[in-house]
């Protein structure tokens, strides 16, 4: 995963996500041993927030499970099935064992972190969209021109959005379009 440089990050969002966090783990611990160990987190976002926070946390703490849904080890594949898990420790020698409290992150909305190859999702947290970012910016540098003064760019192609990069402008309630759809 790559790191995050919370020093550019809103601290006040981070902090949010870290007592948010740590509430829960909170309440897990207190809970008593009869009651189960496990929070579900759901989710419309798609960022990366809440794993990075997690992340966070876990190099402060060991006791804990953040569960993000997938299986594997180099090839994570979304699995739906790893939200039925049960993580637990045993002592030296098996003379105990107990539930580790999991934090089960479900994304409604799907993630940055998500791609699909066939009919499964992968799961990586390496950095890929700088790749991505960087070879549309270009595409957008070849397409422009600069004005007189340096500071504004115009697309020199009106056909750029549609068949250069083949991304289409984000659809609106006011799009009539849209509304025939609905």
């Amino acid at each position: 995963m790559k790191e995050l440089d919370y020093d550019k990050a809103d601290s006040s969002v981070l902090e949010n996500y870290k007592k948010f966090i740590e509430t829960i783990l909170f309440i897990l611990e207190t809970s008593g041993n009869e009651n189960p160990k496990r929070a579900n987190i759901f989710t419309t976002n798609y960022d990366l927030l809440i794993e990075y926070t997690f992340e966070k946390i876990l190099s402060e703490r060991s006791n804990c499970y953040f569960n993000d849904g997938s299986r594997g080890f180099i090839n994570r594949i979304l699995s739906p099935q790893s939200y039925n898990l049960e993580v637990s420790e045993m002592g030296y020698y098996n003379n105990f064992k107990r539930e580790v409290i999991t934090i089960n992150l479900q994304k409604m909305h799907g993630s940055v972190s998500w791609s699909k190859k066939e009919d499964k999702i992968n799961v990586s947290y390496e950095n890929k969209f700088d790749n991505i970012l960087g070879s549309i910016n270009k595409k957008v540098l070849r397409l422009s021109t600069r004005s007189n003064n340096g500071d504004k760019i115009r697309l020199r192609s009106k056909t750029f959005w549609n068949k250069e990069t083949k991304i289409r402008p984000f659809r609106t309630p006011m799009n009539t379009e849209f509304s025939k759809k609905i």
